[in-house]
């Protein structure tokens, strides 16, 4: 095989990761560490240096991070979030300090 097809290959194993790992326990989850692992390994081995920055290093620690953190509906944020939104677009009127804004028109409601 040739650079450019080993290149190709492990990229499209990279981006098929999250598609393909859906796992359902613990072991699962384990076994697609080991996969992403060697999917970078097989990129280093291709791809100097400088092709690699924190996202494609951050596929290893997923996994960890999913059977640390279990379902992600368990600690998605995006609920909080759309709170504070909605908390500053109503009760911010002190542009400098918005949070003292927030607290004050919250506990005067």
């Amino acid at each position: 095989m040739t650079i450019e097809k080993n290149a190709l290959e492990a990229l499209l194993e990279l981006t098929l990761f999250s598609e393909r790992s859906k796992p359902k326990n613990t072991q699962d989850m384990s076994e697609a560490k080991k996969q992403s692992i060697s999917i970078l390994i097989e990129l280093e081995q291709i791809f100097p240096p400088a092709f690699f920055d924190i996202m494609s290093h951050v596929a290893i620690h997923l996994p960890d991070e999913a059977i640390l953190g279990g379902p992600i509906r368990y600690r998605w944020m995006f609920p909080f979030e759309r709170y504070t939104e909605e908390a500053k677009e109503i009760h911010v009127r002190n542009k400098a300090k918005p949070e003292g804004s927030i607290a004050g028109g919250v506990l005067l409601q």
